[in-house]
């Protein structure tokens, strides 16, 4: 059963669609054609566009309440009564875009209806003018429905390219899908009449729209792709997520609408044009087929808004978790072995050569069965190497982590892990616990290179399910969060390592930066993400943070923020941002290899892209107390360049 907010919505859509078609299909292809014929069939034709735009626009408002405080009804968790007893309605129209948006439509609604009261009591000359005025109102009113989805709600230029694709997405699926009504009417009064003119009108309108149709499917081809990029953005997406699944119905529909299409416009509609005048018999056969195809395209145009009704109230698969439904995923790892490489280049040279000799048995009947044999040999015999471009996948393996790699969520994995994996990983992380000398399995060594060529949602499932013949479930002991920070914990153990061995120098090594809040003089609060575009330096120096920021304070180097770390006596630095989270200290005393309790004074380098590229204490490199050092560390992360390490094809989500 469909829900009725869904209902409500696939509903609205249709009858603007079917509002906007009848206008644009009387003013571009009815009247041109008919206003020169004149007859019966104008008068029948524009009385029912006019009943068309007259009943969608009261089915709209209808369906456009219904909307609204089904809408209203959700957010508050109401039934629709108690939704208007309450004035929930009311907030949700006056108080938020979504009720702007539908402020505005009404307006455009009202003046629409105004523009059509006209255009039936105006005088010829002026219907010219009143068309173009109603056909630009009705493109307003149903492109107007871009704000009140997922486009309006993107943000950044991306967003404004989005809502641009939305609202000429709709205006060109009210012209095609609100356009095949009146011309299954035209075609159907052809047939009933049967007479070499109406044969004839129907054979210039079924032109026409064809040449109309075709503007709008390359319109909709092209804003799609848009929307799907945005909206879904992966393979994954599309296949693991509720949205992406409908999302994936809605394009095998249209692909059904375009395929009807074409076979309307390459085979019926020449041959409708070809015999109007000389073979009526065949003209009303032509004519049949395209009443039967119009109506299928009305149909599964109709069930692709239904559809749409139901995209516009789930969460667009880009920001939800994709449930990978595949035993394997593709991997480009087996093109760094030379050897493989050529091997899977091959393969894919021989599937290609078997495509082509697939077409030619189709082409020429000659090499049809020495083609096909040939083609399934090739295929059969170098498909098998094509494995080496899948590796094995689970449910999991495209999650994305929700936590924001913070200082909190990584301090919080390393108190699970020191809880709950110390016994078989040890301490640091290196497969040496207490208990890895009794297991017929050595564990892993979790700061070694492997961990970075593994997807996070990998991990997410191991810690959660245990891997056969070692690690035991954990799915039951740790809640799903607290699975997350474990494998932040995990990934900020492994840059440590790296980072010590840096011996503060900087390299073309880059690791993400683990998030937390700073406070500065002037009383805001921000965090290390939203401080990009510019270098810091932060400072933890402990009692002697004065003396270093003294020391500091002749080096002042261009577009470098520093930050001091849990002052002793934050009025002495009160020119400085500081941090006081003592997660952060927690985190400094990780990528020292120290414990928490006993911190010591650190100094980390972040670039202007917001990357950890080195850390400094001393014992550890060239001091950074001496101003020259620092300065060509601050040197250096301008002119190398960063590559960010591998984090196993996870990007964390702030």
């Amino acid at each position: 059963m469909i829900e009725p907010l869904v209902a409500a919505r696939a509903v609205h859509f249709a009858a603007m669609m079917m509002l906007e078609g009848a206008i644009v299909f009387r003013f571009l292809i009815a009247d041109p054609i008919l206003g020169a014929a004149g007859g019966e069939e104008q008068r029948v034709l524009r009385r029912l566009l006019a009943w068309t735009v007259w009943l969608g626009l009261l089915v709209g408002v209808v369906s456009g309440a219904a909307w609204l405080i089904l809408l209203a009804g959700r957010i508050r968790g109401l039934a629709p009564a108690a939704t208007l007893s309450q004035g929930v309605a009311w907030i949700v129209l006056t108080q938020t875009r979504f009720g702007e948006t539908w402020q505005v439509r009404s307006v455009l609604a009202a003046l629409l209806a105004a523009s059509m009261f006209a255009l039936s009591r105006g005088s010829q000359n002026s219907e010219r003018w009143y068309g173009v005025i109603s056909i630009v109102l009705a493109a307003s009113l149903v492109g107007a429905l871009a704000w009140a989805g997922h486009g309006a709600a993107t943000p950044d230029a991306i967003g404004g390219v989005q809502l641009t694709a939305d609202v000429l997405h709709l205006i060109a699926a009210g012209i095609w899908i609100g356009g095949l009504l009146p011309l299954t009417a035209i075609l159907v009064t052809a047939r009933r009449q049967g007479d070499v003119r109406s044969i004839a009108i129907a054979a210039e309108a079924t032109r026409r729209f064809s040449v109309l149709g075709v503007g709008s499917v390359l319109t909709l081809l092209v804003t799609g792709m848009v929307n799907t990029y945005v909206l879904a953005g992966s393979v994954p997406a599309l296949v693991g997520t509720p949205y992406g699944r409908l999302l994936l119905i809605k394009i095998g529909l249209f692909i059904a609408m375009v395929s009807i299409a074409a076979f309307n416009r390459q085979g019926l509609t020449p041959r409708l044009a070809s015999v109007a005048a000389a073979q009526t018999s065949m003209a009303l056969g032509a004519i049949a087929a395209l009443v039967r195809n119009g109506l299928a395209e009305l149909a599964l145009g109709l069930a692709i808004l239904v559809v749409v009704g139901a995209l516009g109230i789930l969460i667009p698969g880009l920001h939800d978790q994709p449930v990978w439904p595949f035993p394997v995923r593709f991997s480009t790892d087996a093109l760094g072995d030379p050897q493989l490489r050529n091997s899977i280049f091959a393969a894919l040279a021989a599937i290609v050569i078997s495509a082509l000799l697939a077409i030619a048995a189709v082409l020429w009947r000659r090499l049809r069965w020495p083609g096909i044999i040939c083609a399934l040999v090739l295929v059969g015999y170098f498909a098998p190497t094509l494995r080496e471009l899948t590796e094995p996948a689970y449910p999991t393996s495209f999650y994305g982590s929700p936590t924001g790699y913070s200082a909190q969520s990584i301090a919080r994995g390393q108190d699970l892990f020191l809880e709950n994996c110390v016994a078989c990983h040890g301490p640091q992380g290196r497969g040496d616990g207490p208990a890895a000398q009794s297991l017929t399995k050595k564990p892993a060594d979790l700061t070694a290179e492997h961990i970075y060529g593994h997807p996070d949602g990998d991990i997410f499932w191991w810690i959660t399910h245990g891997k056969k013949g070692g690690m035991p479930a954990f799915g039951d002991v740790l809640d799903e969060n607290a699975r997350w920070n474990l494998i932040d914990f995990i990934h900020a153990n492994a840059d440590a390592v790296r980072l010590r061995a840096a011996a503060g120098q900087v390299n073309s090594l880059a690791y993400p930066m683990p998030n937390f809040s700073i406070e500065c003089p002037d009383g805001s609060v921000v965090s290390i993400d939203e401080l990009k575009d510019r270098v810091l330096h932060l400072v933890f120096a402990g009692p002697q943070a004065a003396d270093r920021l003294h020391a500091l304070a002749g080096l002042e180097a261009n577009n470098v923020m520093r930050i001091l770390v849990a002052p002793s006596d934050p009025s002495s630095t009160a020119s400085t941002c500081i941090v006081s989270d003592p997660h952060v200290l927690q985190v400094f005393a990780l990528y020292r290899g120290m414990i928490a309790d006993t911190p010591l004074p650190t100094e980390w380098l972040v670039d202007a892209a917001g990357l950890l590229r080195a850390i400094w204490y001393f014992g550890n490199g060239e001091p950074w107390s001496d101003g020259m050092t620092l300065k060509h560390r601050l040197d250096d992360i301008r002119r190398i360049s960063a590559a960010a390490r591998a984090a196993g094809g996870h990007a964390h989500h702030h």
